[in-house]
């Protein structure tokens, strides 16, 4: 594993096997959980108990991830309504993208944020139709949170955000039955966290990752918001330019019709580049 984020996590992971706990991880006797929740890690040790100490036990769940990433992709296009032949254009093309695969062999929670962030969206659009799934948004939105924290929250926070703006937008009942599975799923261990560490809990998990990665540059690696789409235009021209038109198409028909399923892919995707 490459001396960066693969390591620390690897270590990390290594480390909390071999001291036989599952919710505290430690980087060189300091509690990673102040930084991220533990479902990432504990999917990860589950691995390592079964493979052994290797690169493929500590990778093989981001890629895992990555992969039913790209069935969700696929359901996640067909609910929009759109032909069989865009939705398998849509998930080739995310099957294509070079950065994409990069990250699906990276060990780390990045590729388990992806899929579970997928995976509300793909539950919001079967809500819309069926509200029995509105419980099945709030386990997807609330793995998400306890994968990466507050970097879940941005794109979770911009799908509510313009759910309240389509028409017809969702009950409050059924958004509040999304947001109390959530809770549910992510509160207890915030909590614990916070009766545990009190305020270094805040200052780290709050301050450092939230509103210092946000507002200011971290280690040298502080990015534009347009970072990600700008780095998709310069790595495949082609479909840059198609996700782009396809994006304008999109928002032009959304504020057309004011779609609620339209709204949910919006957020996501504008929220997801700029995380």
């Amino acid at each position: 594993l490459p001396d960066t984020d693969d390591s620390m996590f690897a270590w990390s992971v290594r480390d909390s096997v071999r001291r036989g706990v599952w919710l505290d991880y430690e980087w060189f006797g300091v509690s990673f959980q102040l930084a991220y929740p533990p479902l990432g890690y504990a999917l990860a040790s589950i691995s390592a108990r079964v493979f052994g100490f290797t690169e493929f036990a500590f990778r093989l769940v981001p890629a895992l991830s990555a992969c039913a990433a790209t069935l969700v992709v696929f359901a996640i296009v067909r609910r929009l309504g759109c032909a069989l032949w865009a939705a398998a254009f849509a998930t080739l093309s995310l099957i294509s993208l070079t950065v994409y695969f990069f990250f699906a062999r990276t060990a780390g929670v990045d590729g388990i944020l992806v899929l579970c962030v997928m995976l509300t969206q793909l539950a919001i659009l079967a809500a819309l139709d069926q509200p029995r799934f509105w419980k099945w948004v709030g386990v997807a939105a609330g793995a998400a949170i306890m994968t990466k924290g507050p970097a879940a929250a941005l794109p979770l926070l911009g799908m509510l955000g313009t759910l309240l703006l389509a028409k017809p937008r969702p009950t409050a009942r059924h958004l509040g039955v999304a947001l109390l599975v959530t809770t549910l799923v992510a509160l207890p261990w915030h909590l614990g966290q916070l009766l545990r560490h009190g305020g270094w809990f805040i200052e780290i998990y709050v301050g450092f990752n939230l509103v210092d990665r946000t507002t200011s540059q971290i280690a040298g690696n502080q990015t534009p918001f347009h970072y990600y789409l700008s780095t998709l235009v310069q790595i495949d021209p082609l479909l840059g330019s198609v996700a782009l038109l396809g994006t304008a198409f999109a928002i032009i028909t959304w504020l057309r019709d004011r779609d609620p399923r339209l709204a949910a892919f919006l957020s996501a995707l504008v929220m997801g580049l700029g995380q």
